[in-house]
């Protein structure tokens, strides 16, 4: 990646065309900041969800396997 973000380098960072836009659009480097801080929230945001549903399948799993024990004792 160079100094200048080019649209191939946002959209493999998960923007869309609305935000590539946005960004082309920005004069300042501040704005440009502001865009990518927001798109890497985006991202986290989804992470940390992601993260709660395996920790519910997990749960589950873990549940069933305990169910499975008991009666096969």
């Amino acid at each position: 990646m160079n100094d200048k973000p080019t649209p191939e380098d946002l959209r493999a960072s998960g923007c869309s065309a609305e935000q590539i836009k946005q960004f082309s659009e920005c004069r300042c480097a501040e704005e440009k900041l502001r865009l990518l801080r927001r798109q890497r929230k985006k991202l986290l945001d989804s992470i940390h969800e992601q993260e709660e549903q395996i920790s519910n399948l997990d749960y589950l799993a873990h549940e069933i396997s305990k169910d499975g024990q008991q009666r096969n004792q």
